[in-house]
């Protein structure tokens, strides 16, 4: 899908919950702890990060939600590096396609595709909660699944801030989160 206040919606619902069952739905092992509503929400400005569905799942959810400077890209590496680690590992599956746009224009994508949607995705899963979540990061000594059971637990110099409170309504919170029209 190209990106739009759904797809910003969909993304977000998913972070929020608990990863368990979509897992055990593609046949993994749940090792994918990382749930929780954010206290802050750091978007670029596009418009589906202006748009008044998302600002209003943000207000209905206590959430605060902040665009980055424009014309200031570096407000955004650590997202951006993370997007070119996953695209950099996405490269090196049998049967990608091309990032340069001039090779990939006489290229069948659709033709010559060999993962159906389903399977991208358990391999997305697999690469973030097995590989990505597990292994040391050069920029913090320690891999990320650590720093976010730290933050859970705390450590012997400061508190943990405790599991996130469970969503009552996964249906409602994705409800808040969608594109609508007044009428």
């Amino acid at each position: 899908e190209h990106p739009s206040s759904l797809t910003a919606a969909l993304a977000l619902h998913h972070a929020i919950l608990p990863k368990n069952d979509w897992m055990r739905k593609h046949g993994l092992k749940p090792l994918w702890p990382v749930y929780g509503k954010p206290r802050k929400i750091y978007a670029d400005n596009a418009k589906e990060f202006l748009g008044t569905a998302l600002l209003r799942g943000c207000a209905e959810h206590n959430i605060d939600h902040a665009n980055r400077p424009k014309g200031l890209p570096n407000y955004g590496g650590t997202v951006e590096r993370a997007f070119r680690t996953f695209m950099k590992a996405a490269q090196r599956v049998r049967g990608t396609t091309f990032s340069n746009v001039v090779q990939k224009v006489k290229y069948n994508s659709a033709g010559k595709a060999i993962l159906t949607l389903a399977n991208l995705e358990r391999w997305f899963g697999i690469y973030i909660a097995y590989r990505y979540h597990q292994r040391v990061h050069r920029g913090t000594g320690f891999p990320p699944i650590k720093h976010y059971e730290r933050l859970v637990k705390g450590t012997p110099e400061t508190p943990g801030i405790g599991r996130p409170e469970p969503i009552a309504d996964p249906r409602q919170l994705l409800l808040d989160f969608l594109p609508f029209v007044t009428r």
